[in-house]
């Protein structure tokens, strides 16, 4: 009952690990909050100058690529919604230039020094290939699970 949930969340709130993540500002919860903040601007200045529209996005979006590689695989999407959105190839290609450099300026600091330390070019970290040998182990996983069910 009632009780039961006070004593309940009484006991939570001195739990140590609940009291540690409390105080913490996760990676996932600030690069969501960036991602969101680069898709906003993008839909919201869609018309306006191409600093509003473009610049501002890319470098939000830079810097989320830092704690999450991943996210560079937006920029092509983004692109694309360049060229849906506007129907002159002179803006369409303005933008896209003007996103690809701000995205370029806010990754190429952990580039550097990247290339600096390892003395070969990586663009943000070097765990490509670990996460190709997951992606393929799982691809072989399903096959062999589907093929030997049917």
């Amino acid at each position: 009952g009632e009780k039961t949930g006070i004593i309940a969340a009484t006991l939570l709130t001195g739990a140590g690990i609940t009291v540690f993540y409390e105080g913490m500002l996760l990676l996932a919860s600030l690069l969501l909050f960036l991602l969101t903040v680069s898709v906003t601007l993008l839909t919201v200045f869609r018309q306006r100058s191409w600093f509003q529209g473009a610049f501002l996005p890319g470098v939000i979006l830079g810097i989320a690529a830092i704690g999450r590689g991943n996210f560079l695989l937006f920029v092509p999407c983004i692109l694309i919604f360049f060229v849906l959105i506007h129907k002159e190839i002179k803006k369409v290609l303005a933008k896209s230039g003007l996103l690809i450099v701000a995205v370029l300026m806010a990754v190429s600091p952990v580039s550097i020094r990247n290339a600096m330390k390892t003395k070969t070019f990586v663009l943000l970290t070097s765990n490509l290939g670990l996460n190709f040998y997951i992606f393929f182990f799982l691809i072989i996983l399903i096959i062999k699970t589907y093929t030997f069910n049917c």
